[in-house]
């Protein structure tokens, strides 16, 4: 399950990257809201969203953040900032935020749990099948196995408080 990294800093989304790979998951890289966008169109297995607010282009992260809710509900969205801190309002329903600087390990643990959810969510879905489980089905059962019981491990990333 792909997370999309957006963020115009290339060496911050670098450290977004280390972040979303320590967590266990493959990271897709975006420098703007514009390129996120792209990159949704085209595929449709990304998990999660992770967005900078203040970018470049003809919208900004909390934009993003809306458009993705409006056209790609099931995705999961975090908006950090370290410069502008949005009120509840100003965040779409069901997004989370973090304000800079954060601890490597704090976001690790919140996005292994917004996507245990989402797959413990799918798992419970009814099937259209009866016994053995779909292949499907079973993968994430995998998936979220290997995620409630991972616990957060401090990697060189996780050691350091950054400035995201």
């Amino acid at each position: 399950m792909p997370i999309l990294n957006v963020k115009d800093d290339q060496l911050l989304r670098l450290f977004a990257v280390d972040i979303v790979e320590e967590a266990g998951f493959a990271a897709i890289e975006a420098g703007n809201a514009d390129e996120a966008t792209a990159i949704l169109e085209t595929r449709s297995d990304i998990a999660l969203v992770l967005t900078d607010i203040n970018m470049p282009g003809s919208m900004d992260g909390l934009k993003l953040a809306h458009a993705v809710r409006y056209r790609w509900p099931g995705i999961k969205i975090i908006v950090v900032s370290g410069e502008v801190r949005p009120s509840e309002n100003d965040l779409p329903l069901n997004s989370y935020f973090f304000r800079k600087p954060f601890l490597a390990a704090t976001m690790i643990s919140e996005i292994r749990s917004l996507i245990a959810r989402e797959l413990e969510l799918l798992s419970q879905e009814p099937r259209f099948h009866t016994g053995r489980m779909s292949c499907f089905a079973h993968t994430l059962q995998m998936q979220h196995d290997r995620l409630t019981s991972a616990v957060p491990t401090l990697s060189t990333v996780g050691a350091y408080n950054f400035g995201m």
